[in-house]
């Protein structure tokens, strides 16, 4: 692994709820011969707040994220 590497950070969004989704992170290196080796990962908690209480995901969002919720 070099300074130089080409890296890819892939995001699957898990679930989705009224003001949280879930996601998992997953940092790739790209070998030369096109496999993929995963350096590390992360499960993610994303939340909507609004002064301090959540706020429910706006409508538009939801409905982009929502058929991109992995199975």
């Amino acid at each position: 692994m070099g300074i130089d590497d080409l890296l890819t950070v892939r995001t699957t969004l898990q679930k989705l709820t009224g003001a949280r989704s879930f996601l998992r992170q997953d940092v790739l290196r790209i070998d030369d011969d096109g496999e993929e080796t995963v350096l590390c990962g992360a499960d993610v908690e994303v939340a909507f707040i609004n002064h301090g209480g959540a706020k429910r995901f706006p409508d538009d969002l939801r409905v982009k994220l929502g058929d991109n919720v992995a199975e």
